[in-house]
């Protein structure tokens, strides 16, 4: 994905001036960047065919660990999950009254970064548990139902949306089309489905763009000209989550000069459990924040205090390894995080659950997920809070409890 977005990017007439025509970077850094892309893409295919063929033992403690979240599927029935659903819910209104409510949260959606600050593990788990439940109330009326199966399913997506977050919801999307095809079977691509799928891409891209102080005045001053002017600028909005080209010219500039990092910045990972307000002074754990201080011309030899660097990040992907062991740090990264796919994707196969569902999406849902000391973190956390969660509806459906 990353080269063949970037074809787009070296014909693009406006992204090549902002670089070349201020004279602020030269050829050499911009066409070393892509090279880095193609070379990614390569090793990636190549490592996911490589460990495609390993065999994984069927008696282990991981195939006990793997069960175990299937039997939890198993014995999760429609009334325990309904509750569970309406708590996760309750509690997310909960959480964003906290920080300032609704309607603080949209008329500040520039902020969102800032508003959700210290709180962020809060935030997720939370999210985690709306994920979950929603797909587990789908699969269980979908026999059932299917109106209300698809309401449940538009419901969740429009609570995430609500947040004023883009990936959340095209997270649950992609969950609950792989627990589908798992769990239900192959459906067929109808014109109402793409048509529900296109208004929830239009209108998160349309949320984004609401993050900027001028949309608003846009709107106010001249709401057929700001559409046009959407329209036109549509791909180009999706095109920074897929290829933050930005993002890599300024590593491989910045450390055209500097010494690499060796691991410093997986620090991180080390303090990522412990709340900003318990160790105010701690790494970030979003460590792209280090690459944005990079950019403002900071110096940066990690770990840094949050409170010495900018309050949002870039974020890092496979240039995690880049930053701390140049190319040789690159292909690491590649070869644990396409390991990590493939086993996850393997169990997910022979021993279906939705919490697996959601583990392996988690690892591919914009393409391989590198193991920068952010996803490390958040896996992590997707790891310990979905497991404790299949084992408490395993013992409560066992003992019999909202049966």
């Amino acid at each position: 994905m990353n080269s063949t977005v970037g074809v787009y990017f070296l014909f693009e007439p406006d992204f090549i001036g902002g670089y070349f025509l201020n004279g602020s970077i030269n050829y050499s850094v911009f066409l070393e960047v892509f090279g880095i892309y193609f070379f990614v893409s390569f090793m990636t295919y190549l490592f996911l065919l490589m460990f495609d063929r390993l065999r994984f033992p069927r008696k282990s403690i991981s195939a006990w660990y793997f069960a175990r979240l299937s039997d939890s599927d198993i014995y999760s029935g429609l009334k325990l999950t309904l509750f569970f659903y309406l708590l996760s819910v309750f509690s997310l209104f909960l959480y964003v009254g906290t920080v300032g409510g609704y309607v603080y949260l949209w008329q500040n959606l520039g902020s969102r970064q800032d508003i959700f600050a210290g709180s962020g593990f809060i935030l997720r788990v939370v999210v985690l548990l709306v994920q979950f439940f929603g797909i587990s109330i789908f699969l269980n009326l979908i026999f059932k139902s299917k109106f209300l199966a698809v309401f449940f399913a538009v419901l969740t997506s429009f609570i995430l949306l609500s947040l004023g977050g883009r990936l959340l919801i095209f997270e649950f999307l992609f969950f609950l089309i792989v627990a589908y095809y798992l769990f239900v079977g192959r459906f067929k691509i109808k014109f109402r489905y793409i048509f529900l799928f296109s208004i929830f891409v239009v209108f998160s891209v349309f949320v984004g763009e609401l993050r900027k102080s001028s949309t608003l005045e846009a709107l106010k001053s001249s709401p057929s000209d700001y559409i046009g002017d959407f329209g036109s600028s549509f791909i180009r909005s999706l095109m920074p989550y897929t290829l933050p080209v930005q993002r890599d010219v300024v590593i491989v500039e910045y450390f055209s000069e500097r010494e690499y990092w060796y691991g410093a910045s997986y620090s991180s990972v080390l303090y990522g459990f412990f709340p900003s307000v318990i160790m105010p002074e701690k790494p970030p754990v979003d460590t792209g924040r280090y690459i944005v201080a990079m950019a403002n011309g900071q110096e940066v030899n990690p770990p840094v205090p949050v409170s010495e660097l900018p309050n949002y990040g870039w974020p890092e992907s496979f240039m995690a390894g880049y930053v701390n062991f140049g190319i040789l740090g690159i292909v690491l990264i590649v070869f644990v995080s396409c390991f990590v796919v493939v086993f996850f994707y393997k169990w997910l196969l022979y021993r279906p659950s939705v919490v697996l569902v959601m583990l392996y999406c988690s690892l591919i849902v914009r393409g391989v997920k590198y193991m920068d000391p952010l996803n490390v973190i958040s896996f992590l956390i997707f790891i310990v809070i979905l497991t404790l969660l299949s084992f408490l509806l395993y013992f409560l459906k066992r003992i019999r409890i909202y049966v």
